[in-house]
């Protein structure tokens, strides 16, 4: 590229010029895209402190609102064991007053 020696001091300036503002468009840029990036990284990390302050809560809270497996069908089989002995005493108790009413149980 061949510029006259008249216009050269002019063409560098314009040049440079051109390259300053575009370096200080790129460094704009640049800056605030990291700006950006530290914006979510605050947002992110605050999430995370509060998922695990929920989780903290939930664990906390997890003996009090449910019940373990074994604990349930234990507590279930007692219950069971419980009826079936009241059901057999309730029908010793019939054939008592069965007796003593002087029926057979099949309401004759």
């Amino acid at each position: 590229m061949n510029v006259p020696p008249e216009i050269a001091p002019w063409f560098i300036s314009v040049l440079l010029t051109i390259l300053s503002a575009a370096l200080g468009v790129v460094g704009y840029l640049l800056k605030d895209i990291r700006a950006g990036m530290k914006d979510n990284e605050k947002e992110q990390n605050e999430r995370i402190e509060l998922l695990k302050r929920e989780m903290a809560d939930f664990k906390a809270n997890m003996p009090k609102e449910y019940v373990l497996r074994d604990d349930f069908v234990r507590a279930i089989a007692g219950l069971d064991h419980k009826l079936d002995r009241m059901a057999r005493e309730v029908s010793i108790i019939n054939s008592s007053l069965n007796k003593l009413i002087g029926t057979r149980g099949d309401g004759r």
